[in-house]
This record gives structure tokens, sequence and C-alpha cells, in this order.
């Protein structure tokens, strides 16, 4: 973990669209999903979480191996979208690789939820389809900071996958590993 950041967080468009933009309050709802999941992993991230808040300026959120599956994806997702949008959180990093039962709709719960401002994602072999990609690529193109995206070890087909290869084009310094 790195911290926590003073300046507004943008979300994606779905968030967004759900109002969910308030000022200046600590991420309790992304705290509070993580520890409502009760895997060790995320209740050691809500601890840090916890610790961290208002003494940091952004944060990485890594949740490998955590045994997390589409219901657990959906409770972050939603901790992610209500915890803060315009407020001091900063999510610089997210990784939840090697969740084998995330899948398509575990990978689209969170693509509607991460932050335009990520700059690195991680969702290794999570088995996740053409459908989960879809949506981790159309959260991708609004990301403005992103500079690294790892996928591999999916199921995610040929074409889309060349899709994920294209995001390093036009001008974009994106690592891309699918």
């Amino acid at each position: 973990m790195s911290g926590l950041v003073a300046s507004a967080t943008g979300f994606s468009k779905t968030a967004q669209a759900e109002g969910n933009e308030s000022a200046e309050m600590p991420p309790t709802e992304l705290i509070r999903a993580l520890r409502s999941i009760g895997k060790p992993v995320c209740l050691d991230a809500a601890d840090k979480l916890a610790a961290s808040t208002g003494t940091l300026a952004e944060f990485d959120l890594h949740l490998r191996r955590a045994g997390l599956n589409v219901a657990d994806a959906r409770v972050l997702a939603n901790g992610m979208m209500h915890a803060d949008a315009g407020n001091a959180l900063f999510l610089s990093s997210f990784s939840a690789s090697y969740n084998l039962d995330l899948g398509d709709g575990g990978a689209t719960a969170l693509a509607e939820a991460f932050p335009e401002t990520m700059m690195e994602l991680g969702l290794v072999g999570c088995s996740i389809g053409d459908a989960g990609a879809h949506a981790i690529l159309e959260w991708a193109r609004t990301a403005p900071n992103l500079r690294m995206i790892c996928v591999e070890g999916n199921k995610i087909s040929a074409g889309v996958k060349s899709q994920f290869q294209n995001l390093a084009s036009g001008g974009r310094n994106i690592l891309v590993v699918v």
C-alpha cells in the first residue's frame, strides 16, 4: 500500500452515473466491503487501508490468491464505487490475479467500478472470457493514466487479445500482457 490522495478521483461512467461522488470522505465503504468479504487477504487489505487513511497520497489494492468469486467481486465493486469518487482515495494499482472463480461476472463488476485514474491492473489467471474482457477493455479505453494491464492466463479469444494489444497504439504508453 502506498497511500491516499487529496485530489478528486475520476470513476468510470457507470460509477458516475450512480451519483456516488462525495467530497473528502475516507474510503469507509471500501474498507467495509473488504471486511464483509471476510477472507484473510481482504481483511489484511482493509486493516492496512484503515490504518493509512488520510496519511498517504495513493494506494495499491492487491488481492492476489484471495479466493475471490463473483459475489465477492460485486461486494468489492460496490465498495469501490461508494467509497469515494471525488474524495481522498486514489487507487493507483489493483490486482486480483489468481482468483480462479472471478470469471466474466467478477471481471465485469470490477471493471464498472475501477477509477479512470488507475495506472495498473492485474487480473491474471481469473477464468475471464471475452465478455469480462470486453468490460475491462471498455474501462481501459477511458483510463488516461493506465500504464500496465496484465490479463494473461485467461480464456480470452485471439480477436479480443488483439484489442488489448491495440490499447498501446495511438501514442499511449501502456504495457499490455495478454
